[in-house]
């Protein structure tokens, strides 16, 4: 049984209205797609700002000082001598956050070959702490304590009294500083002192002048032994 023309013609037309609004549908849904993926791009963006700013701000809000401290160059330090080392301490700040250091005490602690005698600090030096102290491992001590520091304004200067030892070498001295809002900060430095010019050259003098003990004797135990007159009689 064969099938009429216009029904065929009917059904082709049919197959093709389906076939077109199918390529159209399947358009519309890549464009969907398109604008999907770029709306979850935007919101990917938008949301990894967002999150960098609420960090930022998170680390301003909780961001502690940073204390820095700093020796000036000091000259030539002389045995048993008494000297005035100077140390500058300010806020450097934190490139999230500035936040000023309140209550800062510091700890100058100096080894046992030197003698502390006084710290002097305050805006104007008008502060002082003269009472050493014996902290862990030997370590001799003085405390500067209720000290502000804010970011962009000077710093203030610490000076420490100090004798040296009556001979030649080197010590450390370690600063300590902390806040009532918290960071820790610790420097360490060295202080090197020799003896005087003239003890110096007294010391070489009496050295060149004096005889070698040795001189009186020569003969090594070797020698001894070697020697063929040795233990014989003349």
């Amino acid at each position: 049984m064969s099938i009429p023309f216009d029904i065929t013609n009917h059904l082709n037309t049919l197959a093709h209205q389906i076939w077109s609004k199918g390529t159209s549908i399947s358009t519309e849904l890549d464009k969907v797609g398109s604008v999907i993926n770029l709306v979850t791009a935007a919101t990917t963006v938008i949301l990894t700002l967002v999150t960098t700013w609420l960090t930022l701000i998170i680390l301003r809000l909780t961001a502690k000082p940073s204390i820095a401290i700093r020796m000036y160059k000091q000259h030539e330090v002389i045995c048993e001598s008494e000297i005035d080392v100077i140390f500058h301490v300010y806020n450097r700040g934190r490139w999230y956050g500035h936040p000023p250091a309140t209550e800062v005490r510091i700890y100058v602690n100096v080894e046992p070959t030197l003698s502390p005698i006084r710290l002097r600090y305050g805006s104007n030096l008008e502060k002082e702490d003269s009472i050493v102290k014996i902290g862990k491992g030997g370590l001799k001590y003085l405390r500067a304590k209720e000290i502000t520091l804010s970011f962009e304004e000077p710093g203030e200067d610490i000076v420490l009294r100090v004798r040296a030892p009556n001979s030649s070498g080197s010590s450390a001295i370690t600063l300590s500083a902390n806040s009532a809002q918290g960071g820790y900060t610790i420097a360490r430095f060295k202080l090197r002192y020799k003896e005087p010019i003239d003890r110096v050259q007294t010391y070489t003098r009496s050295v060149a002048n004096r005889v070698p003990e040795s001189d009186e004797i020569k003969i090594e135990v070797g020698d001894i032994t070697s020697d063929p007159t040795l233990g014989t009689d003349p």
